[in-house]
């Protein structure tokens, strides 16, 4: 699948806070789409990158983890989704 960028969703970490909910709030961007969890485990070698301004991530990160390693999601309902 190629790049995965890690990041956590800072709207979906205010909404648990003041609601008292425990949405899962870390995001696992690919070139296929979003994952959503509550747990990542990264399987390999990743960075954590500081971006201004122009280049943050599409859902504002301007920090984040970038890898090509396998990762695993750690889903609402307990299971896990692995990303190649």
């Amino acid at each position: 699948m190629g790049i995965k960028r890690i990041y956590m969703d800072r709207h979906t970490l205010a909404t648990n806070k003041r609601d008292g909910k425990n949405l899962p709030a870390i995001v696992v961007r690919t070139s296929e789409g979003p994952y959503r969890g509550t747990q990542v485990l990264i399987d390999g070698r990743s960075r954590i990158i500081q971006e201004s301004a122009p280049n943050k991530l599409a859902g504002g990160a301007s920090v984040y983890i970038m890898t090509a390693a396998r990762v695993s999601v750690h889903q609402e309902d307990g299971s896990f989704v692995s990303i190649t």
